[in-house]
């Protein structure tokens, strides 16, 4: 990128889940019970921030474990 001239955001990746955007005030809410969420893959999602809202798009997938799986 550099080599084009195209400036990249340097601070350290920050994997994360967004579970709420622009919250003014934390609602007060019970704990929620616990959740079995097998997982086959993950992704790489790229936001851009727009009106009225981001956009988000599948850059690339990459399944986890073999295809002999159960």
């Amino acid at each position: 990128m550099e080599t084009l001239d195209i400036s990249r955001d340097r601070r350290d990746l920050q994997p994360h889940v967004t579970l709420a955007r622009k919250v003014q005030q934390l609602p007060e809410l019970a704990a929620p019970a616990p959740v079995q969420w097998p997982v086959t893959a993950f992704s790489l999602i790229e936001s851009i921030s727009g009106d009225p809202g981001p956009e988000y798009s599948v850059v690339a997938q990459f399944p986890l474990g073999s295809s002999d799986d159960p």
